[in-house]
């Protein structure tokens, strides 16, 4: 893990993903939480 923050020059995994997020390298995926509560009830 130190490498890839090295590379990324990032001094923790949450600026790590940050900066990916930056680049577009990653994306955040919003769900609604209510979807997978209700499927978890039976």
């Amino acid at each position: 893990m130190s490498s890839i923050l090295r590379k990324l020059d990032a001094s923790d995994r949450t600026q790590a993903v940050v900066l990916a997020m930056q680049h577009g390298w990653i994306s955040l995926e919003v769900t609604d939480s209510s979807e997978s509560s209700s499927s978890n009830k039976d």
